[in-house]
């Protein structure tokens, strides 16, 4: 999942593609289910600019979708 965030250094955005486990929580009253969530780690796996992540998405979008004649 990327996050975009603001770099604190220079100020340009970025985007981080991060990985989480949570733990899921149940709680049952009568016939109602409610899910709370609690993020146990989050990884920054890599950060990339924005024009680097849009060439990213467009080339696997080449990849998987080519051009039809």
């Amino acid at each position: 999942m990327f996050v975009k965030t603001r770099c604190p250094v220079c100020g340009n955005e970025i985007y981080h593609d991060i990985s989480l486990s949570a733990l899921e929580h149940l709680q049952f009253e009568g016939e109602k289910q409610a899910c709370r969530y609690v993020i146990e780690n989050i990884e920054v796996k890599d950060s990339l600019p924005e024009e680097e992540l849009v060439g990213n998405i467009l080339q696997g979008l080449q990849k998987n979708y080519p051009r039809r004649n």
